[in-house]
């Protein structure tokens, strides 16, 4: 049986409903072993099995179908690795559009007087080969985006099975040389799921999404998926699978806000960040300064400025720490030098080891499913747990909408609500008190979506932000933090299941222009800010400090131009006044100031523009050495790692208007040698700004300077 389009799209489908596979995007993918693309995950005494549809309902033996489409109904689950066959119907329906296979998914009747209970229902699900475990990639949908290179190799050195939850978009990628599958989930709303790669052979993998059930439809043993699964085939890279995803993605009600309405924001008129710490004494002269240097307008992203020591306390801030006074004062001293003023608040955390804990905290907390609260202490010099709060919890929206009006209060053009978007709605809560059924569900997002709403509306032209980039939010938050872009200081993005990973723009070759992703966690000197309320005996010896910036002399530089190329606002982190005089970090803070200025005089591109295929640079690779120390890294735990990046970093954009660049950065301390030749259908047009290359057949040739950016015209 075949699905057929008649413009080269077929999925091949085995008599008992197998899918054996799928031609798409001119690429040709054979599913090994073939299976019916789907899943189950049943639970027994608290031990979870894998299950797949057994035994095609005999009144329907081929399935149903117009050429178009077909249903298959199955009457049982089989176990895998047991072959046991629990009672249960699965009906799993398939159609071809856009180029991809998409279909959903039910089951009901799952063994509801039986021991076994229906946990999570798993689609699409598939098992791909490979030839050549080494020339793998695995792409994945976390912050911008990442790429696990070896993937086949390193992933399943030492484990059969790895997972991601809590990904800001729905979209993942295999590649195989030229080849790539791709796999999403086309839901609206939110619900928990998380995808998943488990060994199936000794060549090959299985590819699934899961989706937990809520408790209710556990009981009732019978849950239908409230959205399609889609499979593809793509020729290409990490650009080509957001672009099929870009299709889709936006078309939903949180990509309305394009560039036209967000152009209204202040957020467009900001050039640089500063992520800055503590007292306005330390905080402010700088970012004043910096601001003056730049000639363009500079954001100050300003933690530490309430009254408990961070990570600690949430969600109670005021007064700020100074007084309100002496802090109103220094925001509008701030704002006459044409800086945009931001402060650091909470919406995920509530502080269980604090006195407001017991006005309300354990009823707005996310509940695991034995009962305890889902907290952490990322405070390891306090030990603080922070509780996670469930977005569908009553009264925390009253909390965070007291919380906003008390910060516009002071006079404040923004407010910073951390965690949401990284954090917010994506652990299952089991909470008998909350408005939703325990376990699987939307509950989260949309509870979240619903308390941004109701800020946004009481607040109308105060621009919020939070952490990362999810998708959900987009439409209700003015922007994100983004750390990957500093991916290499944190083990936790530059790495995936303990393997290498380069984080990529794969979100912002979606998105971008629908949002503004700005920041990174660029140190000058590499040294952490250090909160005056926490204990002394923690504070690290500046005495005993290394020269870090000698030490790993292009890391800076190296993060803020990723932050650029990638189409993100750049920031540098902790700046002092004495770093900006002194000589050691000259060259850093010209090239800081350089980039800022041509990301505000260009930000047709790389703030509005849609990001184009990137096209092919070669030029030299080197070893850059990256300092992985983090705020709460205690002396002595430092670890220096090195990875291997090319000299020139790159990236190709069209503006609304059609025209189109590519920028190229050298953030090396040395000239750097490049060939760059557009991708298909684009050559490069002679343009004064790069008199360092030639120009032959629409390529280019040539030297960039030290830390130098050129942003060169592309023609059709």
């Amino acid at each position: 049986m075949e699905l057929d389009d008649g413009k080269g799209t077929r999925a091949v489908f085995g008599d008992a409903g197998r899918l054996f596979a799928l031609h798409s995007r001119g690429r040709v993918w054979e599913f090994e072993p073939a299976g019916p693309g789907c899943g189950l995950v049943l639970e027994k005494a608290g031990v979870q099995r894998f299950g797949v549809p057994d035994r095609l309902d005999q009144a329907d033996p081929g399935g149903e179908g117009d050429g178009a489409s077909f249903r298959f109904v199955f009457t049982g689950i089989r176990l895998e690795d047991g072959g046991e066959v629990i009672p249960g119907r699965v009906e799993v329906a398939w159609r071809l559009a856009d180029g991809l296979l998409l279909g959903g998914m039910s089951a009901t009747a799952v063994d509801t007087e039986g021991p076994w209970r229906l946990a999570s229902l798993v689609f699409p699900c598939v098992s791909v080969g490979w030839d050549d475990p080494e020339a793998t990639t695995l792409v994945l949908p976390r912050e911008l985006g990442r790429v696990v290179p070896r993937a086949a190799s390193c992933l399943f050195a030492d484990r059969t099975s790895i997972a991601l939850s809590g990904a800001q978009f729905q979209c993942l990628g295999w590649l195989e040389g030229d080849r790539g599958l791709y796999l999403d989930t086309r839901d609206r709303e939110g619900w928990l799921r998380s995808f998943r790669l488990a060994r199936s052979g000794e060549r090959s993998v299985r590819i699934e999404v899961r989706h937990l059930v809520p408790d209710d439809a556990v009981e009732a043993g019978a849950f239908r998926l409230p959205y399609e699964g889609a499979l593809g085939g793509i020729a290409g890279d990490w650009y080509d699978m957001a672009r099929v995803y870009r299709t889709w993605a936006l078309g939903q009600h949180w990509a309305r806000r394009g560039p036209e309405d967000r152009r209204k924001s202040r957020f467009a008129e900001i050039a640089c960040w500063v992520w800055n710490r503590g007292a306005s004494v330390r905080v402010c002269p700088p970012v004043a300064e910096l601001a003056e240097r730049i000639g363009h307008p500079v954001g100050l992203d300003w933690y530490w400025w309430h009254k408990h020591p961070y990570d600690t306390g949430y969600p109670d801030y005021f007064p700020p720490r100074e007084g309100e006074d002496r802090f109103k004062r220094a925001v509008r001293d701030l704002q006459r030098h044409n800086v945009f003023v931001q402060v650091y608040t909470n919406g995920v955390a509530w502080d269980m080891d604090g006195p407001m804990w017991r006005d309300g905290g354990s009823a707005c907390a996310v509940i695991r499913e034995n009962g305890e609260v889902l907290a952490h202490a990322f405070n390891r010099f306090m030990g603080h747990r922070l509780a996670y709060v469930c977005g569908a919890a009553p009264g925390w929206a009253d909390i965070l909408s007291g919380v906003v009006r008390r910060a516009r209060a002071l006079g404040l053009d923004g407010l910073y609500i951390d965690m949401i978007a990284i954090a917010g709605g994506v652990h299952a809560c089991h909470s008998r008190h909350h408005p939703h059924a325990p376990g699987g569900g939307s509950y989260g997002i949309q509870g979240f979506r619903r308390t941004l709403e109701r800020l946004r509306a009481e607040n109308p032209g105060f621009p919020l932000s939070s952490e990362s980039v999810q998708e959900q939010f987009l439409d209700l938050l003015e922007g994100g933090i983004v750390l990957s872009n500093s991916a290499e200081r944190f083990a936790g993005y530059s790495e995936f299941g303990g393997c290498p990973a380069e984080p990529v723009p794969l979100f912002n070759a979606v998105y971008h222009g629908r949002t503004v992703c700005f920041g990174n966690y660029a140190l000058l000197d590499g040294i952490p800010p250090f909160d005056d309320l926490w204990p002394a005996e923690y504070r690290p010896d500046p005495g005993r400090e290394r020269d870090w910036a000698a030490l790993c002399p292009d890391q800076f530089a190296f993060e803020v131009a990723r932050t650029v190329v990638f189409g993100c606002q750049p920031m540098v982190c902790n700046l002092t006044s004495e770093h900006l005089h002194d000589p050691r970090f000259a060259a850093d803070i010209e090239f800081l100031v350089q980039l800022a200025r041509v990301f505000a005089e260009q930000r047709k591109f790389l703030l509005w523009g849609d990001m184009l295929e990137p096209g092919r640079l070669a030029c030299e690779r080197r070893t850059v050495k990256f300092l992985r120390r983090y705020i709460f890294t205690k002396p002595g735990e430092e670890t220096v790692v090195e990875r291997e990046y090319p000299a020139v970093l790159h990236s190709a954009w069209r503006a609304e208007d059609g025209e189109a660049a590519v920028v190229l950065v050298n953030y090396t301390r040395g000239p750097a040698s490049f060939e760059y030749a557009p991708s298909p259908g684009w050559r490069a047009a002679t343009d004064a700004a790069c008199s360092e290359a030639r120009f032959e057949a629409g390529a280019l040739t040539g030297v960039l300077p030290s830390r130098a950016i050129r942003v060169v015209p592309l023609c059709p």
